[in-house]
């Protein structure tokens, strides 16, 4: 009987490493690095920047595999788009140029979503009874990606405020001289 019971657990013991190595080709799914293969995930990107592929490249991180494709839009515009394989979503789109004229792929708050950031952020961040008011507002690529570059006025002073123009976040806000 003891032998019976101490064959069990070493046979058991003996599968554990291919039972985790199964588990985590599962986990992995369809492609070679993730979830997602390659070609799906290159659909993926180009469903959200339309163009041609000028280069690909792939890196782990966080346990998680991502592929980034440098497309080149009709419009003569570059893109850099990151897509999770595991998910299968994009991460980040990021401007590598952004040719005259030209618009950002995907979806953008509103300009008016930026200026009201802009102005209750100065508002909240400021003292005094003075209404904030918007002087300029525009669309600008910081650090790759596109942002609101939005100037507030309240009392004498002038505030440069960038707005994510994704998310609607505060970048920065600034006095400026």
């Amino acid at each position: 009987m003891i032998r019976i019971i101490l064959f069990l657990c070493i046979g058991l013991l003996w599968s554990l490493p291919v039972m985790a190595q199964d588990r985590a080709q599962e986990e992995l799914g369809a492609g070679p690095k993730g979830r997602y293969s390659e070609q799906q995930a290159l659909e993926i990107a180009l469903r959200a920047v339309p163009g041609a592929v000028l280069s690909t490249d792939g890196w782990w991180e966080n346990d998680r595999f991502f592929l980034g494709f440098k497309i080149l839009r009709a419009d003569n515009s570059i893109f850099e788009v990151e897509v999770n394989t595991l998910s299968g979503k994009v991460q980040n789109i990021e401007v590598e140029y952004l040719a005259e004229g030209a618009t950002f792929p995907g979806r953008l708050i509103a300009q008016s979503v930026a200026d009201l950031a802009a102005l209750s952020h100065i508002q909240g961040e400021t003292t005094g009874r003075a209404k904030a008011k918007i002087l300029s507002s525009y669309i600008v690529v910081h650090e790759r990606k596109p942002a609101y570059r939005v100037e507030v006025k309240k009392s004498a002073r002038v505030y440069g405020v960038l707005v994510d123009a994704v998310s609607g976040k505060i970048i920065s806000a600034k006095k400026q001289d």
